[in-house]
């Protein structure tokens, strides 16, 4: 089944309020990636007038002058969001994690703190509507990134994507959801 946003109902009967987090559960049965069903949501805010960030992880970008040396934290940042670097060095210290130096190259950093720095980087425009995911994000990794998405939930409509996991034995893992938010089941999707 090909979808549109237009034909699951309860996305278009649904207030998207600031303050509030809404938590989108991909069903296992889906083949969509978080990614293309962010794009699908960004697409329809910005119908509706409403600015929208998606957060995605830090990730090395390869240039003439990275391919030597790979970007580090720092440099990723200033990067994006257009910084000196004690702007940078002051985001990554504020995020107060042990596993993320401003020098350390991003291509040695975990997921977590590079979510988080995703975060920083999606937030830093004021949108109207942030959207982001926990995937492959373990437990902890996945509440220090709902941690930070909530404490600054009051300006905006946060979208978590929830996508599916599963235990070692190949049974459903819990959903690992922000608190509070409301969930919302999304039908069997695929895309092409």
């Amino acid at each position: 089944m090909i979808f549109s946003l237009a034909q699951i109902s309860e996305l278009n009967q649904l207030e998207f309020k600031c303050g509030e987090i809404l938590c989108f559960h991909i069903s296992h049965q889906s083949s969509v990636d978080w990614r293309q069903l962010a794009t699908l949501l960004h697409e329809r805010f910005v119908v509706d007038g409403k600015s929208v960030s998606i957060a995605r992880p830090a990730s090395n970008e390869y240039s003439v002058f990275t391919f030597w040396r790979p970007m580090t934290a720092s440099e990723w940042l200033r990067r994006k969001l257009s910084l000196a670097r004690s702007g940078s060095e002051a985001i990554i210290e504020e995020l107060r994690r042990h596993d993320l130096k401003s020098d350390d190259p991003l291509t040695v950093v975990a997921g977590t703190p590079k979510a988080l720095l995703g975060i920083c980087v999606a937030t830093a425009s004021k949108p109207d509507v942030l959207i982001y995911s926990t995937q492959a994000l373990d437990f902890e990794g996945s509440h220090a990134v709902h941690q930070k998405i909530s404490q600054r939930a009051g300006d905006y409509c946060g979208i978590h994507i929830s996508t599916p996991s599963i235990h070692g034995d190949g049974s459903p893992a819990a959903r690992i959801c922000p608190k509070p938010c409301q969930c919302i089941e999304l039908p069997d999707l695929n895309l092409p």
